[in-house]
């Protein structure tokens, strides 16, 4: 399946099967993709996170700023987490988080003003990457949100603060509780609860990652590859274009490409 130029194609080796309405969002123009379950969203460039909802494009409602943010274009979207009970959590250009709540169709402030990068598992579960502060100049630590109190709070991941994860450049979670996170030099780790601790994966020069659970994930490294995590056994992709971002639903494997194009593996 190839997204291009307003309108779905799906492709086979025998050329062109269908097509199916335009979506609102433009098809080669997004930045961020994030998928769990059955659910898919897309940051399109103006900052603006789309929902695809019966082979649609639905754009949500943008957050409403804090007064502390600045002008309005500070609630844009720069990262998002899809979560399958319709709590997506979201991370804007200047660090605030929020969750969106699916009765309301808005979007909640969930009390982090260090954001750099976002993914979830649930209403009241997601991780995030920090950015510094002005006490704190280590970048990279992960912190993993808990929304079941009355204040939600973001608490350090055991281990994530080391020295090797400092200025780590992605994490994700599964529907499991499952964590990765790439290293400042592109090294994938995954937590280890037992331990506290994260231990390594083999694979080198990561760029982007997704975790779907402890026994599936997909991948990107350099040089325009993309690879799935399959029971201990890794498969790469045989696309013909450039990804710089993987996603996976319950169904299927999606990639961002480098010219913010959005398809599927199969």
């Amino acid at each position: 399946m190839i997204l291009e130029g307003g309108l779905i194609f799906f492709v086979s080796v025998v050329g062109v099967l269908g097509q199916i309405p335009s979506p609102s969002a433009p098809l080669s123009n997004f930045s961020y993709i994030s998928g769990k379950g059955n659910v898919l969203l897309a940051i399109d460039r103006t900052g603006i996170v789309n929902r695809l909802d019966n082979g649609a494009w639905v754009a949500l409602p943008e957050p409403t700023p804090l007064v502390n943010d600045g002008d309005v274009g500070s609630a844009k979207a720069v990262s998002v987490g899809a979560s399958p009970d319709g709590w997506h959590h979201l991370c804007t250009l200047t660090g605030q988080t929020y969750r969106f709540n699916p009765t309301s169709n808005a979007w909640e402030f969930s009390n982090s003003g260090r954001c750099l990068q976002v993914n979830a598992m649930s209403k009241n579960t997601a991780v995030e990457i920090q950015r510094p502060s002005a006490l704190d100049s280590n970048d990279g630590d992960i912190r993993k949100y808990n929304g079941a109190g009355l204040i939600p709070t973001w608490t350090l991941v055991a281990g994530s603060n080391q020295r090797v994860f400092q200025y780590s450049k992605w994490v994700s979670i599964g529907e499991d509780g499952e964590i990765w996170t790439i290293s400042r030099k592109g090294n994938v780790f995954r937590y280890n609860g037992a331990s506290n601790n994260f231990d390594g994966i083999p694979i080198l020069s990561a760029i982007a990652l997704d975790v779907r659970n402890a026994t599936y994930a997909t991948v990107v490294t350099a040089g325009c590859n993309a690879w799935t995590f399959k029971s201990g056994t890794w498969t790469k992709w045989a696309i013909s274009t450039c990804p710089v971002q993987t996603t996976s639903t319950s169904s299927n494997d999606y990639y961002l490409d480098e010219h913010g194009r959005f398809g599927s593996r199969h």
